[in-house]
């Protein structure tokens, strides 16, 4: 009873499969790349060349001829942190680790004490 739903299941799957591959076979037909000047590539490549040639307008704008700190560099250095307090960081972190490292060894050497038991205790 099994085996027929199984097999009459398989066979749908594999019929909706064809249908599937058959239909997008058929859209892609139907639309050839472009090619040419009109293709949406030629418009990207042409819009980043323009942002690129306003960006370094800008850039030598709002700088003065390298005058003047470039904003995004004075954001930057805003939000870095102090060296000192990295080498504070390293060093409490050296230790900690020491410790562990010490820690360890001593735990993975350690065994139990040896027991003696007995077979009948009552």
């Amino acid at each position: 009873m099994i085996a027929p739903l199984v097999s009459r299941q398989l066979g749908r799957s594999a019929l909706r499969m064809r249908r599937l591959y058959a239909t997008e076979t058929s859209s892609t037909a139907s639309y050839p790349p472009e090619k040419g000047g009109t293709a949406k590539v030629w418009l990207f490549a042409l819009a980043g060349m323009a942002g690129m040639v306003g960006w370094t307008e800008l850039d030598r704008r709002i700088t003065e001829d390298g005058k003047k700190e470039h904003p995004i560099t004075r954001l930057v250095e805003d939000f870095r942190i102090d060296s000192s307090i990295w080498t504070q960081r390293n060093a409490k972190h050296h230790e900690l680790v020491k410790d562990y490292v010490d820690d360890f060894f001593i735990f993975s050497t350690a065994k139990r004490p040896h027991m003696h038991r007995t077979r009948d205790p009552m």
